[in-house]
């Protein structure tokens, strides 16, 4: 009986499971049309739920998209974290830049109508904004820390104010990301933009593209087991 117990308490609600099951019909629906073409009507119906339904779990269409959004950049920010921002270091931070790229770009891919609704309502609905916003400065917060931290060590020279340039490289791949997702722009490879992604930062951070890498171990998560 401990077993089952142990498995009940481990099991997703069926609160959890409803919220989940929105998630994706959101975004199945967000590969057919726009989000302004789609009504709450049409979410609770191909859910199977009551628009009072849809209600308890979002307040409105945007706060679905805004749920998707959170929901990338929580799997987005977590790999950043394990390849960048606290790099291993048995590998160079060229190969942690482009194993970072590779996984960010496939992810947009994977999500690339979520992504791409949720960057052109930034400047169309404050919920998005203000959503778009907060997942961005986490990125920023982390890329200003790792900025700091590789001054101080020596491995990367004085610069620009590092929180000037984390947001400045932030917002300069979160739209190359969107341009290509979005079709923008010119016609290049995904090896291309990775490369150049990749460029931009090192020699940024560092002063050159190939920096080699750190002696000194990247800090790890305050919880880390």
């Amino acid at each position: 009986m401990a077993h089952t117990t142990e498995n009940r308490r481990h099991s997703p609600s069926k609160g959890d499971l409803r919220y989940a099951h929105l998630l994706r019909v959101g975004e199945e629906l967000l590969a057919e049309k726009p989000l302004r073409n789609i009504t709450i009507d049409e979410i609770a119906k191909r859910a199977r739920l009551t628009r009072p339904a849809f209600y308890f779990y979002f307040d409105s269409k945007y706060a679905l998209l805004a749920a998707l959004l959170e929901r990338v950049f929580a799997t987005q920010f977590d790999a950043a974290t394990r390849l960048w921002f606290r790099r291993p270091t048995e590998i160079t931070p060229r190969q942690a830049c482009e194993q970072h790229f590779t996984e960010m770009l496939a992810l947009w891919r994977r999500h690339a109508s979520v992504m791409r609704e949720a960057s052109e309502a930034i400047s169309l609905h404050p919920k998005i904004q203000e959503a778009y916003g907060q997942l961005l400065h986490r990125f920023v917060e982390a890329a200003t820390d790792q900025i700091d931290r590789e001054r101080q060590a020596g491995a990367a020279p004085p610069g620009a104010d590092a929180r000037a340039l984390a947001s400045t490289l932030t917002w300069m791949t979160e739209r190359t990301l969107y341009a290509t997702v979005a079709g923008l722009g010119p016609d290049l490879t995904d090896e291309a933009r990775i490369a150049a992604l990749a460029d931009a930062w090192l020699r940024a951070i560092y002063g050159t593209a190939t920096p080699r890498a750190s002696t000194t171990p990247s800090p790890q998560p305050a919880d880390a087991g």
